[in-house]
């Protein structure tokens, strides 16, 4: 009888459980219930950003045509295995080869005209758009991050002395990896942050993996550059403007999504991101130009 009661009662636990576990996975599928508002203005936001963008890029583009400064892209490939025999102590020493020169001050015209573009295929495509913001997500927004903050990046880089191609290549696509990452997150964890649930943190942090793993090449130029007295002011204003920068929009990031004070409406955190966007690659476009053209 004792056994049959026990036996009874492990199955109800079992079928409670199961009804527990299949309402967490109803609560995580399924369609958004709590869908945010759109107000008219996030439209004309996004209008006046992109004019702004614009008008900017074809400045900076004029400018860039004029600029005579050049910097260097190089390869570092070991000597070959037929000189080996014959300088046996040089085989395996990296020889500088340059393949192009670049002026810095494109990367400025590069990256704004990149954010004048997704603020107007935001305002465009305004439908697409708006059924992302009202499901708390902004897939445009990631992909040109992923663009445009992996070229800030490289230019930093290359300010601070980087002319690898291949480093280059692969800061760029770290930074990218970073950004992608957190339009991760938000596909992730759109209904969970829409409808109060616990969010899924595994991409924000992964991304910072990445995210540091693209400044310690630079900072490590950067503070050699300082030591040998190398540097001019604009690298100074430069890695410091973006390293706040960076900050600003993890935090706002963060904001967004903890949905501390006025950023647990999504739309906010979005004007957040617009307006820091757009004034923030101004700051660094122009500080760039001005250096990088010298």
């Amino acid at each position: 009888m004792t056994t049959d009661v026990e036996s009874n009662g492990s199955d109800n636990n079992r079928v409670h459980n199961t009804n527990t576990q299949e309402e967490k996975e109803r609560q995580t599928r399924g369609e958004i219930r709590n869908l945010n508002e759109i107000p008219t203005s996030l439209f004309y936001w996004n209008v006046a950003a992109s004019v702004f963008q614009f008008v900017q890029a074809a400045v900076l583009f004029y400018l860039s045509s004029q600029a005579d400064t050049k910097w260097f892209w190089y390869v570092f490939y070991p000597a070959s295995f037929e000189d080996r025999d014959e300088n046996p102590e040089e085989f395996g020493r990296p020889g500088a080869e340059q393949v192009a020169t670049f002026s810095v001050t494109w990367y400025s015209a590069a990256f704004i005209v990149l954010s004048g573009i997704d603020h107007l295929i935001c305002a465009v495509f305004r439908p697409t758009y708006e059924y992302y913001i009202a499901r708390h997500q902004n897939p445009f927004r990631w992909a040109e991050y992923a663009l445009s903050a992996s070229l800030m990046r490289v230019m930093i880089a290359q300010l601070c002395g980087i002319t690898d191609i291949h480093l280059l290549f692969t800061i760029f696509a770290l930074c990218a990896l970073t950004m992608l990452l957190g339009g991760i997150h938000e596909s992730v964890n759109a209904k969970a942050r829409a409808d109060g649930f616990q969010q899924n943190w595994y991409p924000f942090v992964v991304s910072w993996i990445a995210h540091l793993a693209s400044w310690m090449p630079i900072v490590n130029y950067f503070f050699v550059a300082v030591k040998r007295g190398d540097p001019p002011n604009f690298v100074w204003s430069i890695i410091f403007i973006l390293f706040f920068l960076d900050g600003t929009f993890a935090a706002l990031f963060s904001l967004q999504w903890c949905k501390v004070w006025k950023f647990k409406d999504y739309v906010f955190g979005e004007k957040g991101f617009i307006l820091l966007s757009f004034t923030a690659k101004a700051l660094l476009a122009w500080i760039n130009y001005g250096g990088g053209s010298r």
